[in-house]
């Protein structure tokens, strides 16, 4: 007889959740993973085949609130239909007829665990894989959708846009890195070009031609510069996919070999990329302010075809590897000289200039098609104020002379061998040794600082995946409990009842991993918000299932 009623009670719950999993699924999947993805710019299609990757994520999230529903419904009609009163009756206890609710709560446990640690991970690369492989198109339809971008601190609208061709037309673009010093570039056209770095990085390099920018004459002041280009130096841009690689999507074997070795995770190596190239700049700069205040010529800079000699009276570098800036005096002007086989070409001076380097995933060299090679610090010169420029003839006849407002030349790159001796250093920024850069030691500050933030995400996933994949159990349990303490027409609020704790030890593990991803409190606090709310459910269960005993 108890087994017969066991397997009643077991088809009741079986059903329900089973019904309840998929609508609640449904909900989830629908409101909280695809519309946020539509909104960040993937198509319709692209939406529906992610729909198979994020199902795991969402029954994860929602096979335990499946579960208490169907405990919490099931046994309040067994109980309220008098059935309950029976069994005790026939020499039942009420304890072993929530054997099948317990088993349940087991299963629900231990599947929520397989979930997080092993499936779910798995699906979420394949997603991640899925989005990347479709960064292009992403780019394209946010552009085309929403109208502009706003990524690295430049915003980029475009009145059409060929992917086929990679060609923007009608581009208008504001260059915002610099709050107080915007320009505002419009241009023609622009190729686009789509790349990947070793770490699997992705760029965007724009290269815009014919560009029209205009920019401030002076700082402070509503006066500009209009000037036309025939290119526009542009950092390329990282693309950040919708679904960025979080602690979260690691399986529990990595999760536990990336906490041993944090410094192996895609943030931080980004973060040591960027911090090399911004070195490479600042070194390249300071060497040039160094020659120009001895009086000599920087000479360091060159491109396929050209040296470039730069002389100055005074040099100013602003920011760390940002840019530099060029001053003339009465005798002493801003002067480029362009050499080539060790014979001058060409001579520009002004009243003052800029030196801007740049990181280009796709190096513009004045060619439609662009460099070939990739990954390349360039610098841009950028001369104004009474700009003149000698063309060098072969006769002094043949030698030439105009005037402009501004020339520019975004060809050179930074000396190789600055780029090297700062690779070299690379262990360093982890593990800086006394005989180490001084740069090394500021940029480990900057990097251990990442490094601890990242531990502690680290160590509260790992937390709150065991602490949630518990609570299960004793959610289950909890509303087998109430279903049968609420009888008659309280099963509604019997599965509201079981909901508030439900609720009460998420926002606890919610609380307590924000406290441990927390640098400046610790981690000991976050820990104890996670277990705490597991604590208080079991305490509840505790005094449940003892008037259950009482009864």
């Amino acid at each position: 007889m108890v087994r017969t009623l066991h397997l009643y009670l077991a088809r009741d719950l079986a059903r329900i959740a089973v019904l309840a999993l998929g609508a609640f699924t449904l909900v989830m999947t629908v409101f909280a993973v695809m519309e946020p993805l539509r909104k960040q710019g993937l198509s319709t299609e692209q939406v529906i085949s992610l729909f198979g990757f994020t199902l795991p994520t969402m029954v994860s999230l929602t096979l335990p609130v499946a579960a208490l529903f169907a405990t919490t419904i099931v046994y309040g009609r067994f109980s309220q239909e008098n059935e309950l009163l029976a069994a005790n009756a026939s020499g039942i206890s009420t304890l072993r007829l929530l054997r099948p609710a317990l088993m349940l709560g087991v299963v629900i446990s231990v599947g929520t665990l397989a979930l997080s640690n092993f499936v779910t991970p798995r699906m979420a690369a394949m997603a991640s894989m899925a989005v990347e492989s479709n960064i292009k198109e992403i780019f394209y339809n946010r552009l085309r959708t929403q109208g502009y971008l706003d990524h690295g601190g430049y915003i980029i609208h475009a009145q059409h846009t060929d992917p086929d061709q990679n060609l923007l037309q009608g581009v208008v673009m504001v260059n915002a890195k610099k709050k107080d010093d915007m320009e505002l570039v419009s241009a023609g056209r622009a190729r686009i070009f789509f790349d990947t770095n070793e770490q699997g990085e992705y760029f965007a390099t724009v290269h815009l031609h014919d560009a029209v920018a205009v920019r401030p004459s002076q700082r402070h002041t509503r006066e500009s510069t209009v000037v036309q280009q025939s290119f526009f130096p542009l950092d390329s841009v990282p693309l950040r996919p919708p679904m960025e690689e979080e602690p979260s999507w690691y399986d529990w074997s990595r999760l536990l070999d990336m906490l041993a070795h944090p410094e192996q995770n895609q943030s931080i190596q980004r973060s040591v990329n960027v911090a090399l190239r911004r070195l490479s700049h600042d070194s390249m700069l300071r060497e040039l302010k160094a020659a120009v205040e001895s009086g000599r010529a920087y000479d360091r800079l060159k491109d396929r075809e050209y040296t470039y000699l730069v002389r100055a009276a005074k040099a100013a570098v602003s920011g760390y590897g940002s840019h530099a800036r060029l001053f003339g005096t009465g005798a002493q002007r801003v002067e480029v000289e362009l050499r080539k086989d060790d014979r001058v070409v060409r001579t520009v001076r002004a009243d003052g200039g800029w030196v801007l380097p740049t990181w280009s995933a796709r190096p513009y060299q004045g060619v439609y098609e662009g460099d070939a090679s990739k990954g390349k610090s360039m610098v841009t010169l950028r001369l104004e104020g009474h700009v003149t420029v000698e063309e060098a003839g072969s006769t002094p006849v043949a030698a030439r002379t105009h005037r402009c407002e501004e020339w520019a030349v975004g060809s050179p790159e930074v000396p190789q061998d600055l780029v090297d001796s700062i690779l070299a250093h690379q262990d360093a920024m982890f593990h800086p040794g006394p005989n180490s850069p001084a740069w090394t030691k500021k940029v480990s500050e900057y990097l251990a600082k990442k490094l601890s933030e990242l531990r502690n995400d680290l160590l509260a996933e790992l937390h709150v995946r065991v602490a949630y994949g518990v609570s299960c159990f004793l959610m289950v349990a909890m509303g087998a409990a109430l279903g049968v303490l609420f009888r008659g027409g309280q099963m509604i609020t019997a599965f509201t009842l079981s909901v508030v704790p439900a609720f009460v030890v998420i926002v606890m593990l919610v609380m307590g991993k924000q406290i441990v991803r927390n640098p400046d409190i610790d981690t000991g606090f976050g820990l104890l918000a996670i277990w705490g709310g597991i604590g208080l459910l079991g305490l509840a269960n505790v005094v449940l299932y003892w008037r259950l005993v009482r009864r």
